[in-house]
C-alpha cells in the first residue's frame, strides 16, 4: 500500500507484493482517489487486509472496503489535520495524533472515542507499547510526541516548542513521564516488538534510541 500525491490530489495505490517477488508486473490492483475536499494523510491496513482505514487532512476517518471497492463508513474525530495513525498488531485498538494537540484512542470499525489524551501542541506520533497483552509485564501505555511547526519556534522559543515525548496510561488517561532530549518536532516513535524499547526521529535529523530502566517492569510505573 502506498500514499502518495499528484496533481494536488492524494492517492492510494494498493500493490500484490507476492506477485511482484515472483516476478510479475508492478501494476496497482487498486486506486482510491481522494474525494476533491479532502487529502489522505495516513493509512493503515484493517482486519484480515479487508479494508483500509484512512485519515485525512480535516480531522475524518474512512473506512475503504478493498473488495466493494468503496467508501463504506466514514467519521469526524478531530478538528484538525490527523497527522499519525497506528493500529496494534491485533487490531483492536487504533491511535490518531492531529494537529490539534489531541491523541485519541478510538474503536476501529465505528471510530468512537473510547479515551483522549491532551498532548497540547501538535501530536504527530502516536504509538502503543506491544505489551498491553503481555502475561509477565502488562502495560496500557501510549507514548505521544510531535511539537509545533519548526518554523514557529524561531518566534516562541525552543522551549516552548513542546518537543517533549509523554506517556499515558491508557486506561486512566493519566500522565505518567515526560521524555525529553529533541531539540525540533518529534514525527515518529516506535516501541520494539518486545517493549522493552523505543527509538523516536525528529526534524533536527537525530534518531534517538530509548531503553526503559528496570523501574518500568515494577508496580511503580503502571
Amino acid at each position: 500500500m502506498c500514499l502518495y500525491e499528484n496533481e494536488k490530489q492524494s492517492y492510494i495505490r494498493v500493490f500484490d507484493t507476492e506477485k511482484a517477488l515472483a516476478g510479475g508486473k508492478h501494476e496497482a490492483i487498486c486506486e482510491i482517489a481522494a474525494p476533491a475536499d479532502l487529502v489522505f494523510t495516513k493509512a493503515v491496513w484493517g482486519p484480515k487486509n479487508g479494508s483500509i482505514i484512512i485519515a485525512t487532512n480535516i480531522g475524518k476517518l474512512m473506512t475503504f472496503n478493498l473488495e466493494q471497492k468503496a467508501f463504506v463508513y466514514e467519521l469526524s474525530v478531530h478538528k484538525n489535520e490527523i497527522l499519525s495513525l497506528q493500529m496494534t498488531y491485533d487490531f483492536t485498538m487504533l491511535i490518531t495524533g492531529s494537529r490539534d494537540g489531541y491523541s485519541k484512542l478510538v474503536h476501529p470499525e465505528t471510530f468512537e472515542t473510547i479515551k483522549e489524551f491532551h498532548y497540547g501542541k501538535p501530536c504527530r506520533s502516536a504509538t502503543i507499547s506491544p505489551l498491553f497483552d503481555s502475561k509477565k509485564h502488562q502495560k496500557f501505555h501510549v507514548i505521544c510526541a510531535g511539537g509545533q511547526d519548526a518554523k514557529d519556534v524561531t518566534t516562541t522559543g525552543a522551549d516552548s516548542g513542546g518537543f517533549e515525548m509523554k506517556m499515558y496510561n491508557i486506561i486512566f488517561g493519566d500522565k505518567l513521564v515526560e521524555i525529553t532530549g529533541h531539540f525540533g518536532p518529534v514525527h515518529s516513535t516506535s516501541f520494539s516488538p518486545d517493549g522493552h524499547a523505543f527509538a523516536s526521529g525528529a526534524e533536527e535529523g537525530y534518531v534517538h534510541y530509548h531503553r526503559f530502566p528496570p523501574e518500568y517492569f515494577t508496580k511503580k510505573l503502571e
